[in-house]
């Protein structure tokens, strides 16, 4: 005698949630439904979609790259200079829920580190966007400075290049001056003083600072 297996209950708990499609795994079968409707339908087990946890890629010793990125600003005004943090090869859009939050806020995230405003009074500027460097707007050119990988993320030691990077954006000193007349510094002067502590704490080459100065433009006059 063969035994039909029915369907589970509309009221049943799903056990998995990919996107707008719902789950249910029993001992005999596979169900599937689009959120937000009651019946369940069998689905082959070929044709379950099966998520993918952390990616054995984020092991890879060049996950990160930091790049200089210079960005298009008004005729006659010097391009605007950024230090970007992005993954080395785009990631593709954030994947969830069943993915680590650190994963997504952080190994799949692209963090902009800048100074704005008026050559006289900069401000610190930082930012983090959900898509690849080099899917960002207005960019005029890249460059790579440094690749690194994620061990040591967040603890401070001397893996933790991701770490170092940030710390130092974060607390050099803007540009400042009395007067524009007096301003000898703008973004490009302080990404550069960021790679140049960066390179004495062993993640950017020296050669990099070299490239930078020759790409500096000057202060506009008043």
């Amino acid at each position: 005698m063969t035994t039909t297996q029915e369907s589970p209950s509309p009221s049943t708990t799903p056990t998995k949630r990919i996107g707008f499609t719902e789950f249910l795994t029993t001992p005999s079968e596979t169900y599937k439904r689009r959120v937000g409707t009651h019946a369940w339908l069998p689905v082959s087990s070929d044709s379950l979609p099966i998520p993918s946890t952390s990616s054995p890629d984020f092991k890879r010793p060049d996950w990160f790259t930091l790049s200089l990125v210079r960005f298009n600003q008004f005729p006659e005004e010097p391009l605007h200079w950024s230090l970007v943090i992005s993954p080395t090869d785009d990631p593709g859009p954030l994947i969830a829920p069943y993915v680590s939050s650190v994963e997504n806020a952080v190994l799949r995230a692209t963090f902009i580190l800048e100074v704005r405003g008026e050559p006289e009074q900069m401000f610190y500027h930082e930012i983090k966007v959900h898509k690849h460097v080099s899917l960002l707007e207005d960019v005029h050119s890249t460059y790579e400075l440094a690749t690194f990988g994620v061990g040591g993320l967040g603890d401070g030691g001397e893996d933790d290049a991701f770490g170092r990077i940030m710390g130092v954006a974060r607390g050099m000193e803007p540009p400042k001056a009395r007067n524009r007349r007096e301003a000898k510094e703008h973004c490009q002067g302080w990404c550069r003083r960021v790679v140049e502590e960066l390179v004495l704490k062993g993640v950017v080459k020296e050669e990099k600072v070299g490239m930078l100065s020759g790409m500096m433009e000057a202060v506009n006059p008043v």
